[in-house]
């Protein structure tokens, strides 16, 4: 559950706790926010193009999509949570996997992300937040991501001022309080 954001159908989302609609720009989960009307319903919205609003799933539509070069079936990273414990299969226990679903707002060069199923860094290690932006050669840090009660939560960061459109972004475990560059595994990426 993701506390204030409502799904509307279509690609567009109402956070509750901003007052603010957010619209899919088309190029892929990229978002723009304005705020919304006086009076605003989500309940009888009707997005563009005529397509009624559905009941919120428990999840936002999107899909993460974590990095193809890691093959953590055959090659788990060293600080890698088991996928399953040491019990016989028909008690075996999964880990979720981790998710992410950023939302960026080039009008005021905000953004946050929701996140699910991070385990905590190991000590001595932080996860980092980039974006990828096509006016830079390399992904920008927005910043560390806090510690998150039980793996999940909302992170607002600043995108380094309005205008900032970004392409995508990437989620990586670096080491110590962060890094200059990403150096270290990419736990989630996405456009």
């Amino acid at each position: 559950n993701y506390r204030g954001l409502q799904d509307l159908g279509s690609g567009w989302f109402y956070d509750q706790y901003s007052d603010l609609l957010w619209k899919p720009t088309g190029q892929g989960r990229i978002y723009t926010g304005e705020k919304a009307p006086a009076g605003f319903d989500a309940e009888s919205f009707v997005p563009p193009g005529g397509v009624t609003s559905a009941p919120a799933p428990e999840t936002p539509p999107a899909e993460t999509i974590t990095h193809p070069a890691v093959d953590t079936a055959t090659n788990p990273p060293d600080n890698a949570i088991p996928t399953t414990t040491e019990t016989p299969a028909a008690e075996a226990v999964t880990t979720p996997p981790v998710r992410g679903y950023p939302i960026f707002d080039e009008t005021t060069g905000s953004g946050s992300i929701i996140l699910q199923n991070l385990p905590a860094a190991a000590d001595g290690q932080s996860y980092q937040l980039w974006i990828t932006d096509p006016a830079s050669p390399q992904p920008v840090s927005v910043g560390i991501i806090p510690s998150l009660e039980e793996g999940g939560g909302r992170v607002w960061f600043d995108l380094g001022g309005p205008g900032v459109a970004p392409s995508g972004y990437l989620l990586t475990l670096e080491p110590g309080a962060g890094s200059k560059s990403p150096t270290g595994r990419v736990v989630l990426q996405g456009p």
